[in-house]
């Protein structure tokens, strides 16, 4: 109760003097022109042990950070998305964000026990947890994680290409989320 009091004589103060809140204090929303989305690593991820599974993992970071681009200019979050490769610098731009994770769990499931028995059981997951931080300063703006889960009739690689997606535009709608 006090704290809240506080606030709003801090705020009557402010505009009896004709001072506004620094940009600091109302959010950075409209600052960042340019975010950098980094490709996801795979260090330390669980992946099934099937050969097409792990197949795919190895082509999911380039294919996840271009959707993950795709979906931020389809929301028209920023003025200009980038994509960045593993092994190079990262970009020293003024007014961005960079975008970076990595992959947690990458599992097909089991298509008989989707089929079979349902309410989840045997769903193909992928995972990953994530940073959202300015490029020039490093300050982390945000962490998050999620698991996406597929149940019903997909079928294997096509659940995880589905979760993919679905993954990739829950990043998407997040790092909006966070920077408005």
């Amino acid at each position: 109760m006090k704290k809240g009091w506080m606030v709003g004589c801090l705020f009557i103060v402010l505009l009896l003097l004709g001072t506004s809140i620094p940009l600091a204090l109302a959010g950075e929303a409209g600052s960042y022109s340019t975010i950098v989305v980094k490709e996801f690593s795979l260090e330390g991820a669980a992946i099934q042990e099937n050969e097409d599974t792990k197949a795919f993992a190895q082509t999911l970071p380039p294919d996840f950070a271009q959707m993950v681009k795709s979906y931020l200019e389809s929301m028209k979050a920023s003025q200009n998305v980038l994509v960045e490769q593993p092994g190079k610098e990262e970009a020293s731009l003024e007014k961005a964000v960079v975008v970076e994770g990595r992959f947690t769990k990458i599992t097909a499931g089991s298509t008989a026990a989707r089929i079979a028995v349902g309410f989840g059981a045997g769903a193909s997951t992928v995972g990953a947890e994530w940073t959202v931080k300015e490029a020039g300063t490093g300050k982390i703006l945000g962490k998050s994680n999620r698991n996406q889960h597929t149940g019903g009739g997909y079928r294997g690689i096509t659940a995880l290409e589905a979760d993919s997606r679905y993954l990739a535009k829950y990043v998407a709608s997040s790092i909006i989320k966070l920077l408005k």
